[in-house]
């Protein structure tokens, strides 16, 4: 058992999970607050392909990533928090083993 290397590894794969899945998330958002939205369109938005449509006409290929930095932020630690704890755990349950 190596925390440091648990804590790297789970770090990284925060970092990589929460990059990969920024663009998801941005049209999930828009779909959520559509709602509450003043803008017809965005009200009238029914799926990915409409949100995807939107953020790439108004705000192009960076639009997906809007709130990268703090997204990875704060998912980075949080990953490597969880797996930490997992690997703590399962480390000593098996150790008299």
């Amino acid at each position: 058992y190596d925390p440091k290397t648990h804590a790297m590894a789970g770090g990284l794969a925060g970092m990589v999970a929460s990059s990969v899945t920024t663009p998801l998330n941005v049209e999930k958002t828009l779909l959520q607050t559509r709602g509450q939205s003043h803008d017809s369109r965005i009200r009238a938005a029914t799926g990915l392909r409409d949100a995807a449509r939107i953020i790439k006409e108004r705000y192009g290929l960076w639009g997906f990533f809007c709130g990268f930095k703090p997204r990875v932020l704060t998912h980075m630690p949080s990953a490597e928090i969880s797996w930490s704890v997992y690997e703590y755990f399962k480390w000593f349950v098996t150790k008299n083993d």
